[in-house]
């Protein structure tokens, strides 16, 4: 499984470097792989990729409000010093999951959860 994880990452690193003008894969999906590989990226390595989906991606984008939530949770576990831009995070979220169709909104419920419960905690 772990092999097939670095091998994805590879695909969508090379994608990245032909100037694939698609975030979501160039970014997006290179952002989870990474932090799903055991013991192989930091918080800080990912959270820039993250950023960069959320700064580029359109009002509505799919994966908008689940990169946002994922941000909130990756800045509220480095603890109280970040927890501001974690609730920044957090309310961008809920602001991109009213923009999104109805139908999509169930994507990022698991991460809203989450992020939700870290932010309230402070």
């Amino acid at each position: 499984m772990q092999m097939k994880t670095r091998t994805a990452l590879a695909a969508y690193q090379r994608t990245a470097e032909l100037a694939c003008d698609d975030i979501e894969h160039t970014l997006f999906h290179r952002a989870v792989l990474m932090s799903v590989i055991p013991g192989a990226f930091l918080a800080d390595e990912i959270i820039p990729i993250l950023e960069a989906f959320v700064e580029q991606a359109e009002p509505d984008a799919r994966k908008l409000p689940e990169a946002c939530y994922r941000l909130a949770l990756l800045h509220g576990t480095k603890g109280p010093r970040t927890i501001d831009t974690a609730k920044r995070y957090f309310l961008a979220g809920q602001k991109a999951d009213q923009a999104r169709l109805p139908c999509f909104r169930d994507d990022a419920n698991e991460w809203r959860k989450q992020a939700g419960a870290l932010v309230k905690r402070y």
